[in-house]
């Protein structure tokens, strides 16, 4: 299938169809490490020369859901989701930097793919995948200083329980201050899609009109049906590939 160019966050980008020889990297990955399988996959789809660890998790889940899109007449979300839905309308509209407060000394810029990657190795709930965004992305006083450049999974993970453990002596007063100041300033962002948590990344569709519309999960394994999926699924040992 040929696919046509994609501007996404001003990058120019061409897809390739998706491999069996992805799906079994993808295989052999942790099963529950989504963040990992889809740094495989876009690999597969965008090719090696992206460093997909410092694209903001926006952009990795852009990327997913244009490449779903383009493909849903045959891939495993056809007919059950529509991932346009869930897709800015204006993929250029779109920054990196950081968001200022003008109550607070605060800011708040995006999650990188390093770091969602850390995220998902270290927590065990979703409250974990919150507070460790927030001590990730905040730049707050001298208590919890902007951080732009973490390096490596290990240095990210020391930070993630050394902010959360800050974020924990905060009084649940001045917690409640601070949240709802990070959470107004996430609004301020550019979104190219709607990230929230549920032990992992979920996303929530772009227009939120009515109460029903719980967020979807978008897993790599998506993109596979028919043989290469029933093959995934014998690649995991027996395990469906595709749960809804």
């Amino acid at each position: 299938m040929s696919y046509p160019i994609i501007e996404i966050a001003n990058q120019r980008r061409s897809f390739t169809d998706a491999t069996v020889g992805s799906l079994l990297t993808i295989a052999k990955l942790n099963k529950s490490h989504y963040e990992s399988q889809l740094t495989a996959f876009l690999s597969s789809i965008l090719g090696p020369n992206i460093d997909f660890m410092k694209m903001t998790a926006e952009e990795r889940y852009c990327h997913l859901l244009v490449y779903l899109d383009l493909t849903q007449d045959r891939n495993a979300l056809r007919g059950k989701t529509n991932p346009a839905d869930y897709i800015s309308k204006a993929l250029n509209d779109f920054s990196k930097e950081r968001v200022k407060s003008e109550k607070m000394d605060m800011t708040v810029r995006h999650l990188t793919g390093l770091e969602v990657t850390a995220l998902e190795i270290g927590c065990e709930t979703t409250e974990d995948w919150m507070l460790g965004e927030m001590g990730l992305t905040i730049g707050l006083d001298e208590r919890l200083p902007p951080l732009d450049t973490p390096s490596t999974l290990d240095f990210t993970a020391n930070v993630i329980h050394n902010r959360i453990e800050t974020i924990k002596g905060f009084s649940a007063f001045e917690f409640n201050e601070i949240y709802d100041e990070f959470l107004d300033l996430q609004g301020q962002q550019q979104h190219l899609v709607n990230i929230a948590f549920d032990n992992g990344i979920v996303l929530e569709k772009i227009d939120k009109r009515g109460t029903d519309d719980a967020p979807c999960r978008f897993r790599p394994d998506h993109a596979f049906t028919g043989y290469a999926q029933e093959l995934l699924s014998i690649a995991l040992g027996g395990a469906a590939a595709v749960q809804y």
